[in-house]
C-alpha cells in the first residue's frame, strides 16, 4: 500500500461531492449482498465462535456483512478468541519471575494488545464502531419472501406458462 492517507470509500466521496475533483474508480468491484447469514468457520475456537452468532447477525443487519466480509468477521472474530485466551492465561497475574532481573511482564499482555488493537481494526472495517458507522454507506439486504423463494424453486409446468 501506499503511503499517505487511506483513500477515501467512493460511497462517502459521493455523498461528500467528490472534494478532490480526482477521476473515479468506475471499476471499483460491489460484492454482492450476503442473502443468507454466512456459517461460522469451523477452525474458530469456542470463544470465537460465540463471538461470530453474537457480531454476524449484527453486521448482517447494518449491511456490512457482504459476500466478500465473511473472512474479516472471522478475523475480528479470532482476535476475539486470542484476547479471552490471554485473558485466562493472564488470571494468575501479570508478570513471571525472571532469574536476572526480577518480575517481568508476561508475555500475554503483549500479545493481548496486539490482539486488542487488531480487534479494533476489524471493528472499523466491519462498521462496528460509532465513528465507523458515520463514514459507511451500506447496502441492506432486502428481506426475503418465503413464497417467492419456493416458486423461484419450483419448475414451471409447460402447460401453466402464460401466453406471449
Amino acid at each position: 500500500m501506499s503511503p499517505g492517507p487511506r483513500p477515501t470509500p467512493t460511497a462517502k466521496a459521493a455523498i461528500l461531492g467528490f472534494p478532490g475533483k480526482r477521476a473515479r474508480n468506475l471499476d471499483e468491484p460491489q460484492p454482492p449482498v450476503a442473502l443468507v447469514l454466512p456459517d461460522c468457520p469451523e477452525w474458530l475456537g469456542e470463544d470465537g465462535q460465540a463471538h461470530w452468532s453474537e457480531q454476524a447477525p449484527v453486521c448482517y443487519g447494518m449491511g456490512t456483512l457482504t459476500m466478500a466480509d465473511p473472512n474479516a468477521l472471522a478475523r475480528l472474530c479470532a482476535a476475539f478468541q486470542l484476547i479471552r485466551d490471554c485473558d485466562r492465561a493472564l488470571a494468575g497475574g501479570l508478570t513471571i519471575a525472571s532469574p536476572n532481573n526480577g518480575p517481568i511482564a508476561r508475555p500475554e499482555v503483549s500479545i493481548r494488545f496486539k490482539a486488542i488493537a487488531d480487534y479494533h481494526r476489524w471493528s472499523v472495517e466491519l462498521g462496528l464502531t460509532p465513528a465507523s458507522r458515520t463514514r459507511i454507506k451500506a447496502t441492506v439486504p432486502p428481506p426475503v419472501n418465503p413464497v417467492d423463494a419456493f416458486k423461484a424453486q419450483r419448475p414451471t409446468h409447460p402447460l401453466h406458462r402464460r401466453p406471449s
